[in-house]
């Protein structure tokens, strides 16, 4: 296992290889696209895979969800692309060490969040146009999403955003293959994403 020194080490090198992609603003963006359309093939695999353990009202459906919605974010980490979610600690790690300046962290930051919206924007559009989400079962579920996320106060929102963000970007950039799978399974498991379907009866 490597030390702290060590993961700072090697975090500060990924945003030094993120500011030289950053080189090319609209790869960056198209790249951070296609992460927000990664994270959104994980909640349509919820809607579809589990939405029938909802409906039934299974005892299984955290630990499935824990289960199945890592799998979104092993394609983002597999496939390169840029998410908000690990450029906010990749590159405020690379400003802190120096090794990136405070430009690169906030083009960084702007460039992967709208670049996260409109690429689940337009995979959202290609869903719905497609009727994969169209049963019964999958409308319910992420009626109660909807439901559940509008329930939270914005304080609640952002606490588990930080709970969550504790257990994914740090422990799973800086764990070796399979390791990095239980800080995400944890994450999920505990409903510590704000988007889950029966949020609004768990505070």
């Amino acid at each position: 296992m490597n030390s702290i020194a060590q993961n700072v080490e090697a975090t500060s090198g990924q945003a030094e290889h993120k500011a030289h992609d950053l080189g090319s603003p609209p790869r960056y963006f198209v790249s951070a696209m296609l992460a927000g359309a990664y994270i959104g093939i994980g909640e349509v695999l919820l809607l579809v895979a589990i939405s029938p353990f909802v409906a039934k009202g299974s005892a299984a459906v955290k630990l499935l969800e824990g289960a199945v919605f890592p799998i979104a974010l092993t394609i983002v980490m597999f496939a390169g692309a840029q998410l908000f979610t690990s450029n906010v600690m990749v590159m405020l790690v690379g400003a802190l060490s120096g090794r990136t300046g405070p430009k690169d962290l906030v083009m960084s930051w702007v460039l992967s969040l709208a670049g996260n919206l409109a690429g689940a924007f337009a995979f959202g559009a290609m869903v719905h146009a497609s009727g994969v989400t169209s049963s019964p079962s999958a409308r319910a579920m992420l009626t109660e999403m909807v439901h559940g996320k509008m329930a939270l106060s914005g304080g609640q929102l952002f606490w588990r955003a930080v709970l969550c963000n504790m257990l994914v970007p740090w422990p799973s950039g800086c764990s070796p293959g399979p390791a990095a799978m239980p800080p995400r399974f944890s994450s999920c498991g505990c409903r510590w994403r704000y988007s889950w379907p029966s949020d609004s009866n768990t505070v």
